[in-house]
């Protein structure tokens, strides 16, 4: 008989680096071209069985990386079993405000032990080399530092899975 688990996984980033895109990518494995901005907050479900005997609910909760939405975001982070912070490999300044959306995260919960770092958009042409983001996930103490691409795919089902095996 499969194990059941539950969890809450919080997706953070400044605006347009593709966090929503991502999770499409991820939930529902599909890509939309159209930019449409998440206003507060976005939950997808999403259930499957990992590794043939673990019955896997994800609550997947895309939050928004306008500052405007800043005063709302710490409640959203309450309860999270881990938290992805993306940036965006053609714009630096997305990977220099991986700071702020960490020291976000742990003001509002101190006790998330699993948070990873993506870089997306590796179909575009980069300005912002790898290692770079694996410089900042490791100065940060971040659990996993992936790229992907939520248009093409590339890494995004093994970026989810890898958070997800380490939270089983």
């Amino acid at each position: 008989m499969a194990s059941k688990y539950s969890f809450k996984l919080v997706v953070c980033g400044d605006y347009s680096v593709g966090k929503t895109s991502l999770l499409n990518s991820y939930v529902e494995k599909k890509f939309a071209e159209d930019y449409i901005p998440t206003l507060g907050v976005n939950v997808l479900r999403k259930e499957f069985t990992l590794s043939g005997d673990k019955f896997i609910k994800l609550i997947l909760w895309d939050i928004a990386g306008q500052e405007l939405f800043a005063g709302v975001r710490n409640q959203f982070y309450e309860g999270a079993d881990a938290v992805i912070i993306v940036y965006d490999i053609t714009r630096p300044k997305s990977l220099v405000s991986v700071k702020k959306w960490h020291s976000e995260i742990l003001k509002s919960n101190p006790k998330v032990k699993h948070i990873l770092l993506i870089g997306n958009k590796i179909d575009l042409p980069r300005q912002i080399e790898k290692f770079e983001g694996d410089k900042m996930s490791k100065e940060l103490n971040l659990s996993q530092f992936i790229e992907t691409s939520a248009k093409t795919r590339e890494n995004v089902d093994f970026a989810f899975n890898n958070i997800l095996k380490s939270l089983v």
